[in-house]
């Protein structure tokens, strides 16, 4: 598989948290870049006490999925340095795109504090195509393939999995198939409660943020969000 190894300018940053979010993006931005899905292995994505964002740092045995930005300018490179603020670090890492046979070296926020003990489970996003219909949920996945976001097996026949609350008599419509993993079931709702509890606040702080960036007197990112998100 090809590598690519040109990380200057224009740039090219993978994404995995409120910047998967087009609204964000285009808060900060001015537009929204194209993008490729992607996975970026050896990582894990924490939930972080007191944030409404995650935290990523190197595990082995993990994988986190998100997008990759195309054609980032130096001056919203500049402006993304900013928005993640002292909290993470940006480092090359190597992401597969998930759209071909690809390998990319591209930029990517790294939680600063390696032994931050405010750092816990996991932090999901909406990252796949995913839909309830007649009371059962459903992605795009191949038969007898696996989630993306959690490896639980899925299968295209029916719901029959034992659990309660999933609809055991719905057949899947080819080509969408059953999703019949109650995991998965909870970590969608995670991110539907994400939007509907935290969406709102970040995207005002955000553009709040980008509003004051060039005054002189602007506060960091971290201060304008905890003026939004703790007072």
């Amino acid at each position: 598989m090809a590598v690519a190894t040109n990380v200057s300018a224009p740039h090219t940053v993978f994404v995995y948290d409120t910047l998967m979010d087009d609204q964000v993006v285009q808060a900060l931005l001015k537009h929204v870049p194209p993008s490729s899905s992607a996975v970026l292995n050896h990582y894990h994505r924490y939930s972080i006490k007191g944030r409404v964002y995650p935290a990523i740092l190197p595990v082995e045995t993990k994988k986190v999925t998100g997008k990759v930005l195309f054609g980032i300018t130096n001056v919203e490179l500049d402006v993304l340095d900013a928005f993640e603020d002292i909290e993470y670090e940006r480092r090359v890492v190597e992401v597969s795109l998930l759209d071909k046979t690809e390998k990319l070296l591209v930029n990517a926020y790294v939680w600063s504090d390696k032994n931050d003990p405010n750092l816990y489970s996991e932090w999901d996003f909406e990252t796949s195509t995913i839909s309830w219909e007649g009371g059962v949920f459903f992605c795009g996945s191949e038969i007898g393939g696996t989630c993306d976001c959690c490896d639980d097996e899925k299968n295209g026949v029916d719901g029959d999995d034992g659990e309660e609350g999933v609809n055991d008599d719905v057949i899947a419509p080819s080509p969408v198939l059953l999703w019949s993993s109650v995991t998965c079931i909870s970590r969608l709702t995670d991110a539907a409660e994400w939007k509907r509890l935290h969406k709102e606040g970040f995207l005002s702080m955000t553009l709040g943020f980008m509003d004051e960036i060039e005054q002189p007197d602007s506060k960091t990112r971290v201060a304008t969000y905890e003026s939004y998100f703790q007072s």
